[in-house]
């Protein structure tokens, strides 16, 4: 059975690049999917490694733009990235062991890791962002 994300506007927070880079972590990790299906550990781990370099790139714009609009809850956010990117790269170590289990559920543990954060934690921001740009209207 193979499974994939679909994007849904409620994983919108409403700040278009941000949405744009979220639907191209929903992309990679997809492709997990595509290497599962095909029995491909091989391409699995390069879909991870893709996956890490462009969770830090996005991480990193993310962070700038909540540093530019004063977002409270910055250091709070960054350590939630900081999480993330140890877990997955924890992912694929027990990938490159031979983690037979890590294999089966890799993309219910990537799904469940990027989805929670952006409906718990992005979204907040979103929401702080709007009520910022409303204010300066």
């Amino acid at each position: 059975m193979s499974h994939y994300i679909l994007w849904r506007p409620i994983y919108n927070i409403n700040i278009a690049e941000i949405d744009e880079q979220h639907k191209g972590l929903v992309e990679i990790i997809n492709l997990t999917t595509y290497a599962q299906t095909k029995n491909h550990p091989e391409k699995l781990k390069e879909i991870l490694t893709r996956l890490i370099e462009y969770t830090q790139v996005h991480f990193k714009f993310e962070e700038e733009h909540m540093l530019k609009n004063g977002y409270n809850k910055l250091v709070e956010h960054q350590g939630q990235h900081q999480v993330l990117i140890k877990q997955i790269v924890h992912i694929l170590e027990q990938l490159k062991k031979g983690d037979k289990e890590v294999l089966e559920n890799i993309f219910t543990i990537l799904e469940n890791w990027l989805i929670k954060h952006i409906r718990e934690h992005d979204k907040n921001y979103g929401h702080f962002y709007e009520m910022k740009t409303k204010d300066a209207i």
